[in-house]
């Protein structure tokens, strides 16, 4: 009389299968990307013959605008290190996850295999020997 509950287990390890996948799917989605808000100054026409101030207005436009430019990239930088530690996080309690799933698959099995040698001692112990 032998009892086999592998199955049970491998079927609650399965169904927890999906659970992961959702979540790994979730995490692979690309988000739309930012854009800046940043101006951008009006170049004149480049046949015009430019003045000393009308240059240096130029070039304070330029530094405003590589400056908005500068500030954005460093926002979007401090964004992506938050969502890599964030993502890294997640890997981290999936694995986790995954560690215990299966550590519970290998208690089961050896449970199982523990009530499987005890079943087979107890049959025959109660199992009539032939009278001879």
């Amino acid at each position: 009389m032998k009892i086999n509950f592998k199955s049970l287990a491998v079927a609650a390890v399965a169904a927890s299968a999906p659970m992961f996948a959702a979540a790994q799917a979730a995490t692979t989605a690309e988000p739309p990307l930012a854009r800046h808000s940043c101006a951008k100054p009006a170049l004149p026409d480049a046949a015009k013959k430019l003045t000393v101030p009308e240059r240096n207005a130029i070039v304070v436009s330029l530094e405003a605008y590589r400056n908005c430019i500068r500030a954005f990239s460093d926002s979007q930088e401090k964004i992506k290190a938050a969502k890599e530690q964030e993502a890294k996080a997640l890997q981290d309690s999936s694995q986790a996850a995954l560690a215990a799933a299966k550590s519970a698959k290998s208690s089961v099995d050896a449970a199982v295999e523990d009530y499987n040698v005890f079943s087979q001692a107890a049959v025959k112990l109660i199992t009539p020997k032939a009278s001879q």
